[in-house]
């Protein structure tokens, strides 16, 4: 939905991504993970990511949303 809203309608143009969506609602050290092949799942830091992940999806849907439904 996010591209579709306020994308470039070039596909090389297309840079939108969670992170850089939700840049600065959430604690900056989300946005440093460089891999994702991890091994330990249990891992502090790979939990506070993935609990960050997805409360950051959630929470952008819920603008776009917001936004989609006032537009009406």
């Amino acid at each position: 939905m996010l591209k579709s809203l306020i994308n470039d309608v070039e596909p090389w143009n297309c840079q939108v991504g969670l992170k850089d969506f939700m840049f600065g609602k959430y604690d900056p050290k989300w946005t440093l993970i460089e891999t994702y092949d991890i091994e330990d799942y249990k891992n502090d830091a790979f939990l506070r990511y993935c609990s960050i992940d997805g409360a950051a999806t959630y929470y952008g849907y819920e603008l776009i949303k917001e936004q989609i439904d006032g537009s009406n």
